[in-house]
């Protein structure tokens, strides 16, 4: 786990300073980029070794980092070099093209390639900052983490059931599902599995982020016909968008750099529940403007994480 979230934090570090024209200090950088904070605990000397680590680490990958002035300075601003993030001039790509070389790059970084996929996914990451976000954060939901991913996948191609524990929205417990995959997709940055209910024979999506124990295939198998997916995709298209919040980003923010834009935006999104969670991993960066039961879900989580270590 301390791997990939040295690979965030990097790769978030690389962008932050890519998007800030006039660069930034230490202080602003432990402020705007995810991952000092909660590594270094708060100690100041921590945040000073692990700075001097990442620095150490993204030149090594070829980046060409510099500052304004002696970098044991205080008021030292870091910025990446002009013209270190440009493409070869006969070479063109879409921003869809881009996208799938990113994730490309994510994938890889489990194998024993991994040091040279973050560092072009360092650079990827960089170029995309205009590029279609219509498939962004697919592959990082891709990982071992989601071990379920390759198993129902496989129960499509071999048309076999799955069962696994599942927790709705606000629920309080895990349910047994036993279901007959039929196609994943990923839809708003969130992998859904379409998938006939057995018991029920209702045609349902279910979030991977909310199977909670591994799938195991299982013997039995229902047909489901595509008139059923037609008309099961089409209800969640509508029912995303009827659930519309708007969030506030912060300017020169790994937020913005993640949302392509900085101040007030609109969204659409499936599971509150699951939204809140995202701002809360950009906590000081996103604030949430409506609805109302979004902003009292993130506040909620926020009050319980400061009881929780208080």
């Amino acid at each position: 786990m301390e791997n990939a979230s040295q690979t965030e934090r990097l790769l978030n570090l690389v962008c932050v300073l890519l998007t800030s024209e006039i660069g930034m200090t230490k202080q602003e950088i432990y402020q705007a980029v995810r991952g000092y904070q909660q590594k270094a605990g708060g100690n100041p000397e921590s945040l000073i070794k692990l700075f001097e680590r990442d620095k150490d680490l993204i030149r090594d990958y070829g980046v060409q980092l510099v500052s304004d002035r002696e970098e044991n300075h205080q008021n030292a601003r870091y910025k990446i070099a002009d013209g270190e993030f440009q493409w070869p001039r006969d070479l063109e790509l879409t921003g869809r093209q881009l996208e799938l070389l990113e994730l490309a790059a994510m994938a890889w970084s489990k194998t024993s390639i991994k040091n040279w996929a973050d560092f072009g996914l360092i650079k990827l990451r960089a170029l995309g900052h205009n590029v279609d976000h219509s498939i962004i954060g697919i592959a990082p939901r891709i990982t071992i983490a989601d071990q379920n991913f390759e198993i129902l996948s496989e129960a499509i191609s071999n048309k076999s059931g799955v069962s696994f524990e599942y927790k709705k929205l606000d629920a309080s417990e895990s349910e047994s599902k036993m279901v007959s995959p039929a196609r994943i997709r990923n839809i708003e940055g969130e992998w859904v599995l379409l998938a006939k209910d057995m018991a029920t024979g209702v045609i349902k999506n279910y979030l991977l982020r909310r199977i909670t124990s591994q799938a195991t295939l299982i013997g039995e198998f229902a047909e489901v016909s595509g008139e059923e997916i037609s008309d099961a995709e089409a209800n969640l298209e509508r029912f995303i968008e009827e659930n519309i919040a708007v969030i506030w980003i912060r300017e020169d923010s790994e937020a913005e750099f993640r949302y392509g834009t900085a101040g007030e935006i609109q969204l659409n999104f499936m599971d509150e529940e699951l939204l809140a969670e995202d701002i809360l991993d950009l906590a000081g960066m996103v604030s949430v403007v409506s609805p109302a039961t979004l902003d009292a879900r993130v506040e909620r989580s926020i009050q319980k994480v400061i009881a929780d270590h208080a």
